[in-house]
């Protein structure tokens, strides 16, 4: 029989199989890259768009919100009855005091028109404008996860897992990570604690109370965009895993500063909810450039003279800080108005130790 007649003409679709077979094959192996651990530290970029399920520390949005105005995805939270949610900022998930149950995005931020959604809001806590007596806290709120849109390890990108346990205390000197939208993965240092600021936000203003101020090192720590990102600790492999410290908010870029609640105040926001990461438990906790002794002893002496010199109206907080150059820990006193008047009011020692009389500096949500 001639070899021509023992040959069958291969199906005409068998190149359309083969061709969609190598697409699937193509996806499947980009999906292994970007789900390793790896991949967050060869490709640090939060303003790409993600394939599902997304990891946090990237690009956010809420729908009503207007084009650009995205902030960052910061963590992952859970409840007693495993339903997971996005933390982040009030005024990047709920558009500052809005409404429960409007979606929020995950898109690039110069590409708007995106139908990702990844959450809807669910829960904030209100920040309080124009009313004298009526401090906050925290800028916080929390989107439920849209099932298998986000991780559900909590993996932040650029960082990775952190822990499910909080730093309770945050030391003078501290050095600190976040992975935000804009800069992505940036390094600072904790100079101040107990910091009050004052927040403007469209025309509105009000007062943020016991704040964390961290220096960047090496270039800005935060920009436009980053609010919402998790401030965490560095690893220190035997010692502790990436430990959560606050939750950015904002901050100045010609300081190079940002600005972080802490983060107990924000858990203490929502009842119940704790951070999804490893459940390593740490063997040493982590200590900043500052002896905890010596701040252990300042942080006494501010309890002991607080509430009296709160009295005076121009009074905002105490706090400690690390002077701009220097590595001694100081007491700052933080007044609405600097004056002659008021300095003579307020005493420039307390039980020995010097003080730094500052007006309160002033943010802008970002």
């Amino acid at each position: 029989m001639p070899v021509g007649k023992c040959l069958k003409k291969a199906p005409f679709y068998l190149p359309l199989l083969r061709a969609a077979m190598l697409i699937i094959m193509v996806y499947a192996l980009v999906q292994a890259l970007l789900m390793h651990p790896s991949y967050s530290a060869a490709v640090c970029d939060n303003s790409i768009l993600y394939p599902a399920p997304i990891p946090l520390g990237v690009s956010g949005r809420n729908s009503n919100a207007p084009c650009g105005q995205n902030g960052t995805l910061g963590c992952l939270v859970q409840d007693p009855a495993g339903n997971q949610y996005i933390l982040s900022c009030n005024h990047v998930l709920s558009r500052l005091n809005q409404d429960i149950g409007e979606n929020i995005l995950h898109e690039e931020p110069k590409n708007c028109g995106s139908n990702r959604v990844v959450a809807q809001l669910t829960k904030f806590k209100t920040i309080y404008f124009d009313l004298p007596g009526f401090n906050n806290y925290v800028d916080a709120a929390i989107a439920k996860v849209v099932r298998g849109e986000v991780r559900s390890d909590g993996y932040i990108n650029c960082i990775g897992k952190v822990s499910s346990w909080v730093l309770q205390d945050t030391p003078l000197g501290l050095e600190v990570q976040k992975s935000g939208l804009t800069t992505g993965l940036t390094e600072g240092r904790v100079i101040e604690v107990g910091k009050p600021v004052g927040i403007t936000y469209e025309g509105h203003s009000t007062i943020m109370l016991d704040t964390i101020k961290i220096e960047g090192i090496n270039g800005p720590f935060t920009q436009r965009g980053d609010s919402g990102s998790l401030v965490v600790t560095k690893a220190v492999e035997g010692r502790h895993p990436c430990m959560p410290v606050g939750l950015l908010f904002t901050g100045k870029d010609i300081e190079q500063t940002g600005i972080a609640c802490p983060i107990v105040h924000v858990l203490d926001a929502f009842p119940a909810i704790a951070i999804v990461g490893t459940n390593e438990v740490p063997k040493f906790l982590p200590q900043g450039t500052i002896s905890s002794t010596t701040i252990s002893q300042l942080q006494t002496v501010i309890k002991r003279h607080q509430a009296n010199l709160i009295q005076d109206k121009d009074v905002i907080g105490l706090g400690l800080a690390i002077p701009l150059g220097g590595n001694t820990p100081v007491i700052k006193i933080h007044v609405v108005r600097d004056d002659e008047a008021v300095r003579r009011r307020l005493p420039l020692h307390l039980d020995g130790n010097p003080v730094l009389i500052e007006k309160m500096e002033s943010f802008e949500l970002n």
